[in-house]
């Protein structure tokens, strides 16, 4: 009896794999396409534009970070802002003041004219 089970465990271990298998829709399963730039739906950011999901940073989904504000810890969230260069935007701020255009980030060392495009997805000067 013990051997009859034994050989039907690994039978029915298929049978269930099987099932699972043709049993997803097309396209289920995959890993998403990366987004080439900041994507939203229906109002709410989906993709940080290296085609991270942004769901690991629920604080910024939907709405947009005030640079003015920020910490460096938060700074540092946003795909494309390490810890060095969110202390240098922290820091210039402190030196000459609040931002009036996000614009302005690009006098920050590290800050060019790419990553200015994509941080205009992601942060606001309030």
């Amino acid at each position: 009896m013990e051997s009859a089970r034994a050989r039907a465990l690994p039978v029915l271990l298929v049978v269930v794999a099987g099932v699972g298998i043709f049993a997803r829709g097309p396209g289920e399963g995959r890993m998403p396409a990366a987004c080439p730039q900041p994507a939203m739906r229906a109002g709410v950011l989906v993709c940080d534009g290296d085609g991270d999901d942004v769901g690991g940073r629920a604080w910024l989904v939907g709405r947009k970070l005030d640079v003015n504000a920020a910490s460096a810890d938060e700074l540092e969230r946003i795909s494309g802002i390490g810890h060095g260069l969110a202390t240098r935007i922290v820091d210039e701020r402190s030196r000459r003041g609040r931002f009036a255009r996000i614009e302005e980030l690009d006098d920050v060392e590290g800050v060019g004219p790419k990553l200015l495009a994509k941080l205009g997805a992601f942060v606001e000067v309030r």
